[in-house]
C-alpha cells in the first residue's frame, strides 16, 4: 500500500493514506521515514501526522526537510507545506530549537510569488510567530486591489432580485489575496513595531470600502477585534492615540463608592490583605475598579482603556504587597514603557505626557492619561530640554475615597485574572 503513496494521480494517493490511517503506524511509518520520493513522503507524513502521535513530529519534520524545493513542482511544494502544518497541529507544539529551524528554513520562502503559496506560508508562518513575516506582508497588503475575474453575467441575470446586489458587490469586491493574509496574520503577535502595527490595521479601513456578502464586514471587524487583543499595551495605547483605533466606550458616568475612605498606606493596605482576603466580593470589586476610575486607563479582561497597562494578568506580574504598593505608591517605581517626558520648549511652554510618535521632526505626545486621543504635536527642533518625570501619570490617593472592604475588594478583582469564581471570593 506504501507504494501507491508514490503514484502521480493524487486520486490514488489520497485512497492508499486514507486506508495506511487505519493500519498501526508502526507497520508502515519506517518505509515513510526511509524513502526518498518525494509524493511518498509528502503523502505519507500527511497521513502519519493523522494517525500518528507526538513522538513522531520530529523525524516527520526531519524526513520532509530532506526534500529539496527546486526539485518540487508547485503542487507538491504547497502539499509539502500543508504536510508541515498538519504535523504542527496534530502532534503538539515545537520547542525553540525546533521553531527556530523551521523559521530558518520557511522564511526565506515568503513571499514565494505564487498566490495559493503564499497563503500557506502565512498560516504556517503565524503559526511559528515568525519576527519577518509582518514586515514582508505589509508591501502585499499595500498592493492594488486585484478583482477576481469570473463570468456570471448570464447567471445573474436569471434573477435580477439576486443578481442586482451580487452584481453591485463584484463591481467593489475584496482582495480575497490580501483578505486571506490579512485575516491570518490577527494572530500574529511577534515582529510588529507601531508603525507596522497602524500599517496593519489601517489596512482594515481599506477593505471596509470594499464590498463583499452579509457576513463580510462583521468577519473585518472580528479579526481586527482579535488583532487589536493580541496587541502590546504600548501598541494599543499607539493605536489609540494616533486615531487608529477608537478607544474602549467607557461609561459616562463612574460608581460612587459608599466609603469612608481613608488616607492608605502600603503597609496598612497589606496587613489589612493578609488579614481579609477570602470571601471577597468579585462584583464589588468590579464596581470598585469603575469607581477608583482604574477602568479609564487600564484594561481588564478586554474593557477599559489603553493608556495604562493591561491588568488582567496582574496576578502573573505581582505578589498581594506589590501590587498594593504599585497602587498606593505610583511614582515609586515607573517603567521605561509608561515613563513621563516633559518638553520644554523654547517659547517657555512645557508638555508633559507620553510620547507615542516621532517622524518627520514632529514629536507627539498624549499629555492627558486618562485620554489617548488628547495629544500635542511639536517640532523637534523646537524643543529647548527633554527630560524624564519623576511623578507617575497614575495619579496617588485613587483609593483614598473607599472603605477598607471596597478597596479589598478591589484589590482582590485585581488579582483574580477575571475569575469570579477565584478562591478569594469563596466562602471563609
Amino acid at each position: 500500500m506504501v507504494k501507491q503513496l508514490a503514484s502521480t494521480d493524487r486520486h490514488i494517493r489520497y485512497a492508499a493514506r486514507v486506508a495506511l490511517e487505519r493500519v498501526a503506524t508502526s507497520r508502515w511509518a519506517p518505509l515513510v521515514l526511509k524513502s526518498t520520493d518525494a509524493n511518498t513522503i509528502i503523502t505519507g507524513v500527511a497521513g502519519l501526522a493523522r494517525a500518528g502521535s507526538s513522538e513522531l513530529r520530529e523525524p516527520l519534520l526531519m524526513q520532509l526537510g530532506t526534500l529539496q524545493l527546486s526539485a518540487l513542482s508547485v503542487q507538491q511544494r504547497l502539499e509539502l507545506v500543508r504536510a508541515v502544518q498538519l504535523v504542527l497541529i496534530r502532534l503538539g507544539q515545537v520547542d525553540d530549537s525546533l521553531r527556530d529551524s523551521l523559521l530558518g528554513a520557511i522564511e526565506p520562502l515568503f513571499p514565494s510569488g505564487d498566490d495559493m503559496m503564499d497563503r500557506e506560508l502565512v498560516i504556517l508562518l503565524t503559526y511559528l510567530q515568525s519576527p519577518t513575516l509582518g514586515k514582508k506582508a505589509l508591501p502585499l497588503l499595500a498592493k492594488e486591489r486585484k478583482k477576481t475575474e469570473a463570468d456570471f453575467a448570464e447567471i445573474l441575470q436569471r434573477n435580477k432580485g439576486y443578481g442586482g446586489p451580487i452584481a453591485a458587490m463584484l463591481q467593489n469586491q475584496p482582495d480575497l489575496q490580501q483578505f486571506h493574509m490579512a485575516f491570518s496574520m490577527r494572530n500574529l503577535k511577534e515582529g510588529w513595531n507601531v508603525d507596522q502595527r497602524k500599517e496593519y490595521f489601517q489596512w482594515f479601513e481599506k477593505a471596509q470600502r470594499w464590498q463583499g456578502g452579509n457576513s463580510y464586514e462583521k468577519f473585518l471587524i472580528n479579526a481586527a477585534n482579535d488583532a487589536y487583543a493580541l496587541s502590546s499595551d504600548q501598541e494599543r495605547f499607539v493605536l489609540e492615540a494616533l486615531g487608529v483605533r477608537k478607544p474602549a466606550s467607557l461609561p459616562k458616568t463612574l460608581p460612587e463608592p459608599k466609603g469612608p475612605g481613608k488616607a492608605y498606606t502600603t503597609e496598612g493596605l497589606a496587613k489589612l490583605a493578609s488579614e481579609r482576603m477570602k470571601g471577597r466580593n468579585f462584583e464589588n470589586g468590579k464596581k470598585m475598579y469603575a469607581a477608583a476610575r482604574c477602568v479609564i486607563c487600564h484594561r481588564f479582561g478586554g474593557d477599559g482603556g489603553a493608556t495604562g497597562p493591561d491588568l488582567t494578568q496582574a496576578a502573573g506580574r505581582f505578589a498581594v504587597n506589590d501590587l498594593i504598593d504599585a497602587v498606593i505608591r505610583p511614582s515609586q517605581v515607573i517603567s521605561d514603557q509608561y515613563k513621563t517626558m516633559v518638553l520644554q520648549m523654547e517659547d517657555g511652554t512645557v508638555h508633559t505626557g507620553r510620547i507615542v510618535n516621532e517622524v518627520a521632526g514632529k514629536v507627539t505626545m498624549v499629555v492627558n492619561p486618562e485620554d489617548a486621543t488628547k495629544t500635542v504635536t511639536v517640532d523637534r527642533q523646537d524643543v529647548e530640554q527633554e527630560k524624564t518625570s519623576a511623578i507617575s501619570l497614575m495619579p496617588a490617593e485613587l483609593m483614598d475615597k473607599l472603605n477598607e472592604d471596597e478597596a479589598l475588594d478591589l484589590i482582590a478583582y485585581l488579582l483574580s485574572r477575571g475569575n469570579p469564581n477565584a478562591p478569594m471570593f469563596q466562602s471563609k
